[in-house]
């Protein structure tokens, strides 16, 4: 995905703009023809069913949380 911000050109597919993001109001994940492989997961933990410590959402609705202390 090209996007255009200012005259300025970002390619954007895996690429790290910050070491955080804030939004203000409404994160969307996905496309508008579908939410199936829309996905939302943190470093480690990149499937549902993974046992590492660290939150996974999927476009299905599906929420899994592991932690460990």
């Amino acid at each position: 995905m090209v996007s255009q911000r200012n005259g300025l050109y970002c390619e954007c597919a895996n690429t790290t703009f910050s070491n955080q993001v804030n939004v203000g109001s409404i994160l969307k994940v996905g496309t508008s023809a579908s939410d199936t492989n829309a996905k939302f997961y943190s470093h480690s933990k990149t499937s549902y069913g993974d046992s590492t410590a660290g939150f996974f959402m999927d476009g299905s609705g599906r929420v899994h949380t592991v932690s460990y202390t």
